[in-house]
């Protein structure tokens, strides 16, 4: 509950800064318009609602990009650092941030230069350097790539990458060896990954950043707004007299080209949503001022109203339709279990577990990372760390083996599932030594056709 919270709150507040950066560069009424169209968004509220971090990375980006815009207007230390800090935050919340940090830092030093200001760069690269990189070193430290699961041809193949892009016989090669250290090889592989986001995805890009939005159920995940595609047109036509509008429509276009270039999830278009409302919105206010002339004015904020319902309007029937698949949400311990059960294969093996134990107990769970919140005990086990997968799968056909990792680890069970669901949608069975094997060494907790519990 906490976490779904907490990223709750995130929502909100990204409507709150919409709201207050619409109102500054134009008006109430845009503000309003952009802060609507944001709670309006399926995707946005739904993720919103779940312990997912994408909200809140969408505020830390939205937060850094606002506070970019205020300082190229007053030039202000205090706005470049508040961007920088929040740009870290962001790059430290999830890998896609790092597409703003590179995208808003060259745009700091093209600014800061030409307006002879470098003591501002200093102070912003240090403030950015200061909060982000620890988390990179944690990941390297962890996994020995500070981008991991990302460019094993890199640093090298692991488990996870290894399914991320597993297919070649050289990838089949790599796994497991060590990584190749030396920045010319980082250096190449961005450089032929750039000529091939340049060369082919250009125009992907592009009908990209139309079908998000008019064809949703072509890509993975639910519907984000389709009144974004009326965003976009304002933007197109104020680009003629702001350069703000300007800047603004490359970094959408660059943000969606970097999209059409990876791995495409609809929650991945998030960060880039609230400045297309800012703006869309502002060129959506500024026609209304055209429209409304001076004696009339009172009537300004009445057609602004008429604008913003049907942003809205659409928001209860989708919820709807969510709330008609995932049913009513249970209200007492029986229903919630039965809720979990029929959506977390595992679940009814923890439970199983957990009326075993009062919760002071340590359980290693294979390729069940998503169980963490249902456990009663410690759950160890995850892509990289001290419990790392690869120091259990390793011993996976030796049950004695098994046993002596385990017992490093002061594992008190183990939770082995039959299947396991990868994030290409592919379902792989997991392989162990055999139920009487493993009974050399292990004794059987719970036994059912999705998993098996071993202490």
């Amino acid at each position: 509950l906490t976490p779904a919270l907490l990223h709750t709150t995130a929502f909100l507040g990204v409507a709150l800064l919409a709201y207050c950066w619409g109102s500054w560069i134009a008006s109430r009424r845009a503000g309003m318009l952009a802060a609507l169209l944001w709670v309006g968004t399926l995707e946005a509220a739904v993720t919103g609602g779940a312990p997912y971090v994408d909200c809140t990375l969408v505020l830390f980006v939205t937060a850094a990009v606002f506070s970019f815009h205020r300082y190229t207007c007053q030039r202000e230390l205090g706005w470049l650092l508040a961007s920088g800090a929040f740009l870290a935050f962001a790059a430290g919340t999830k890998y896609h941030a790092l597409f703003f940090l590179g995208a808003l830092g060259l745009a700091t030093q093209v600014v800061t230069v030409r307006h002879r200001r470098l003591r501002h760069l200093l102070w912003y690269g240090v403030v950015v350097g200061a909060l982000a990189l620890p988390w990179y070193l944690f990941i390297y430290v962890q996994s020995g790539s500070p981008v991991h699961p990302f460019y094993p041809q890199v640093f090298g193949y692991d488990d996870w990458s290894y399914q991320l892009r597993r297919g070649s016989a050289r990838q089949t090669r790599d796994l497991g060896q060590d990584r190749s250290d030396g920045s010319p090889a980082l250096l190449e592989e961005l450089g032929r990954s750039t000529r091939r986001l340049v060369t082919e995805n250009t125009g992907r890009s592009l009908r990209m950043t139309v079908d998000v939005f008019l064809h949703p159920k072509r890509y993975r995940g639910r519907s984000l707004s389709p009144y974004y595609i009326f965003a976009l047109p304002f933007i197109v036509l104020m680009m003629f007299r702001f350069q703000r509008a300007r800047w603004a429509a490359l970094l959408i276009y660059s943000y969606f080209l970097f999209l059409s270039a990876t791995v495409f999830d609809m929650r991945y278009a998030l960060p880039i949503l609230p400045v297309i409302a800012v703006f869309g919105s502002e060129g959506a206010d500024r026609l209304i001022g055209w429209l409304t002339p001076e004696s009339g004015r009172w009537i300004a904020m009445p057609v602004a109203l008429a604008m913003a319902f049907p942003l809205v309007a659409h928001a209860p029937r989708l919820g709807q339709r969510q709330l008609n698949v995932r049913r009513v949400l249970p209200i007492d311990e029986v229903a919630r279990d039965r809720y979990i059960q029929r959506r977390v294969n595992q679940y009814r093996a923890v439970r199983a577990l957990d009326r075993i134990e009062d919760g002071d107990y340590r359980l290693y769970g294979l390729f069940t990372e998503n169980l963490r919140y249902y456990v009663g005990g410690t759950l160890l086990g995850d892509w990289f760390g001290p419990a790392k997968y690869r120091r259990v799968t390793a011993f996976r056909r030796s049950p004695e083996k098994l046993y002596q990792a385990l017992q490093a680890m002061d594992v008190d069970y183990l939770l082995v599932p039959n299947l396991r669901r990868w994030k290409s949608g592919r379902l792989a069975r997991i392989k162990v030594a055999g139920i009487e094997e493993m009974r050399s060494h292990f004794r059987i907790i719970h036994r059912s056709e999705l998993s098996v519990v071993y202490n």
